[in-house]
């Protein structure tokens, strides 16, 4: 009920369309549920309801035009007690300049008293800043700028501290690392940093919140970052979970916004509907923190699925491994599809955080 909390920010300009909803529960006779794009606190003219036994609404009116700063969210109004149900959503974003791509979370109580690390692009808990998973490259290019909203200040006593981490290794612009600091010391609520952070397919990444002094603490944060792909047309898709079970098939996280990565055994949990737009995805990496099993012949077998059924993306990761890719296969995805990630234990693995990606 917070507008802040459902916020993000866009780092790049361009316009948003193709927007689609989908609901798993439709409302029920007489009932419904209205979605709207909101720019910078003001409703736009995108605008989707849902009525009556309908699961699926779309918006393909004129594109909304998004500039780079601009805060986006989405409000759902209910009317008439509606079916609670878990809205999907996807639409396109078409970047004024060449390979440009956006990613964006809101709502993180990152702001605690201890150093806290989690992902950058697609977040595995949007309530928390604190969950240790490496978040691997798939789609080669650069990421150039972070954003940042505060709740409120850092206060004079202390200041925040936003790092991005490369391969284990602070990008503080210390050791000819680029400077990818968004620093908070009772100056403003709204920071942003620019820089040059190339990334190549199997880098790994995490995001660190740090601090001097002794800021305060009932914070929250939102933000956006922008990443411009080596090849126009491509970018970073991708998931992370938590503890992989070491005897049952379970299923990771696809895209953004979920606000639990408790893994689960029912693919419908963490399917995504592909949208209105067809698009293709290869180069599966995937990546865990630590070893994959405790035997030669354990580990665990990551699947791309489409509308529940296995693809020609897999990779199987192995004893000693950490990281492993498929980089023959592709998958097509078109209007409404499903799209899912399964991850199969072999011969009782290690527990283990995961994370994947594909172009």
């Amino acid at each position: 009920a917070t507008e802040f909390l459902g916020s993000c920010y866009c780092c790049a300009a361009g316009t948003f369309s193709n927007w689609q909803v989908v609901l798993p529960s439709a409302p029920s006779s007489g009932k419904s549920v209205t979605f709207t794009l909101r720019v910078n606190g003001a409703d736009t003219a995108a605008v989707i309801t849902i009525s009556n036994t309908a699961t699926v609404g779309t918006y393909v009116g004129s594109p909304i035009s998004l500039a780079d700063g601009d805060k986006l969210t989405i409000k759902c109004v209910p009317s008439g007690t509606p079916t609670v149900s878990t809205p999907h959503m996807s639409w396109s974003f078409n970047s004024t300049t060449s390979a440009q791509s956006i990613y964006g979370s809101g709502g993180m109580n990152a702001l605690i008293t201890t150093t806290r690390t989690n992902t950058l692009l697609f977040r595995p808990d949007v309530t928390n800043f604190q969950n240790p998973t490496r978040e691997v490259i798939a789609c080669p290019g650069t990421i150039n700028k972070i954003t940042i909203e505060l709740s409120a200040d850092s206060g004079a006593a202390g200041t925040w501290v936003f790092t991005v981490n490369k391969n284990g290794t602070a990008q503080d612009g210390t050791g000819g690392t680029p400077d990818t600091r968004v620093i908070f010391n009772n100056t403003g609520l709204v920071k942003s940093a620019t820089f040059s952070l190339a990334v190549v397919a199997g880098d790994y990444l995490t995001w660190t919140c740090s601090f001097t002094g002794s800021p305060a603490v009932a914070i929250q944060m939102i933000n956006g970052v922008r990443m411009t792909a080596t090849t126009a047309g491509e970018s970073q898709y991708g998931g992370v979970g938590s503890d992989l079970d070491t005897a049952s098939t379970r299923y990771l996280p696809c895209g953004n916004g979920l606000d639990d990565i408790v893994l689960t055994g029912t693919e419908a949990v963490f399917q995504v509907n592909a949208g209105l737009t067809a698009f293709k995805l290869g180069n599966l990496y995937c990546q865990l923190q630590g070893t994959a099993g405790a035997g030669a012949s354990a580990g665990f077998t990551f699947n791309l699925k489409k509308n529940g059924s296995t693809t020609a993306l897999s990779a199987t990761l192995l004893f000693t491994a950490t990281a492993g890719s498929d980089l023959t296969g592709n998958v097509n995805y078109g209007a409404q599809d499903l799209i899912g990630l399964e991850v199969i234990p072999l011969n009782t693995p290690l527990p283990r955080f995961a994370s994947w990606a594909a172009v």
